[in-house]
């Protein structure tokens, strides 16, 4: 049987032998479905070794045998095709082509045939394959067949079964189909399964499984598909793996000792948000209260990227206001810079991602105001990330006529471990 690149299928053509005439060979180079054009096709003697093997066959043009090829290397066409004449023997047939590995097989042309050349071995067989010749008792024993699978041409009836799936029968024989069901020899690609039952599991065509329903033996679990999974061992640092979280940071506004505000965040020289203390029965709180006044406030803070960074950021802003009704606009601006940059580096901002609010309704009611998809031109792992908090009570879409209370920022950032 010929095989190359794991799913290579050859038609073997055999002219009548008579004196001072050599036997044709025709074949095909496919890998999977589509033909290799171009494919160099080298033939060397039966006993030949190596790769290119050696030594080399004499093989012709013509029937007669009178014109040789050089070489012994013929080139396959557009479509794959080839064909040489030779001497009724056995030979090596050596075939290459440019992104495939190099296969050999053994060819035998005329009455040369025999047992031993004949679907021997754990292979698997698709399309029809044709051996002719003085094929006898037993020379079918490809393990991988079923009686369905060989018929004799003669007479498109079943050959006898006297050794292994298929029997034997001398004269033209051809095997057809696919393996046993559910068995697969192997994937073609960089995932291999060998020896593998995906009886029920696999649609097949040929020697190449189509889909699948299971994966890693889990039932139900499709490559495609979202499961969910128990007990199951992610591992996030093996070679090849990458496992995308995402990872919350929590920056609060402002801190209190006992009712004095500190703020936790940077502020600017002119119009800063002003550090505060929601002092309750229990529970002390620090905010910055935004003013509703022309001219804006804003408050600065920074924190560091990690080195697996990737992706986008997202940011809740929470607040309260004593207003029921109203909007406010917040505006969320970023700007990134390296590690090893110096103190003193002020560079500007991005424009800025705006959010804007309904007051909740309920006097000093935290509210929630999300912005999905921060902008962050710029910036990449492993650097400084400032962010600025600002909002300007005079903005036409701000209509809280109230002091906006910034309780602190949750950004959401994704990491591929």
């Amino acid at each position: 049987m010929r095989r190359l690149m794991g799913c290579l299928i050859a038609v073997l053509f055999i002219a009548g032998s008579a004196a001072a005439q050599g036997a044709r060979h025709t074949g095909t180079a496919i890998r999977a479905t589509a033909a290799i054009p171009g494919a160099s096709v080298r033939v060397c003697t039966e006993t030949a070794v190596g790769t290119p093997c050696l030594p080399l066959a004499s093989i012709y043009s013509d029937k007669a045998l009178t014109t040789p090829v050089t070489g012994s290397v013929i080139t396959a066409d557009s479509q794959g095709n080839y064909g040489f004449y030779a001497a009724p023997a056995c030979y090596k047939v050596q075939i290459s082509a440019t992104g495939f590995s190099t296969q050999t097989d053994t060819v035998c042309l005329g009455a040369e045939v025999s047992a031993n050349n004949a679907f021997t071995g754990n292979n698997t067989h698709s399309g029809t394959e044709t051996f002719t010749g003085g094929i006898t008792t037993n020379a079918l024993t490809d393990t991988m067949l079923t009686v369905g699978n060989c018929v004799q041409a003669a007479t498109g009836g079943l050959l006898n079964t006297v050794s292994g799936p298929c029997g034997t029968s001398s004269g033209t024989i051809t095997a057809t189909g696919t393996p046993a069901s559910g068995n697969l020899t192997k994937f073609s690609g960089g995932t291999s399964i060998t020896n593998g039952d995906l009886s029920g599991d696999c649609l097949t065509s040929g020697t190449l499984a189509i889909t699948c329903s299971k994966l890693g033996g889990i039932t139900g679990v499709d490559i495609s598909s979202t499961q969910t999974l128990t007990n199951k061992t992610l591992d996030a640092e093996a070679t090849g793996n990458v496992i995308t979280t995402p990872s919350k940071i929590w920056l609060a506004a402002a801190g209190c000792n006992n009712a004095t505000a500190s703020p936790f965040w940077d502020l600017p020289t002119t119009t800063p948000a002003v550090a505060a203390c929601v002092t309750g029965t229990n529970i002390q709180k620090g905010v910055l209260d935004y003013a509703d006044t022309a001219g804006g406030f804003s408050a600065q803070n920074t924190f560091i990227l990690p080195a697996d960074f990737t992706g986008a950021i997202d940011a809740r802003i929470i607040w309260f206001t004593t207003a029921i009704t109203g909007n406010a606009k917040w505006s969320l601006s970023t700007i990134c810079a390296a590690v090893n940059a110096t103190v003193t580096d002020d560079p500007a901002f991005n424009a800025a991602s705006t959010v804007t609010t309904t007051a909740p309704g309920t006097t000093n009611w935290l509210q929630t105001s999300s912005i999905t998809g921060v902008t962050i031109t710029g910036c990449a792992a492993g650097q400084m990330l400032h962010v600025k908090l600002f909002r300007d009570g005079n903005d036409a879409a701000d209509t809280i006529t109230a002091t906006a209370r910034f309780y602190g920022l949750e950004i959401t950032m994704r990491r591929a471990m």
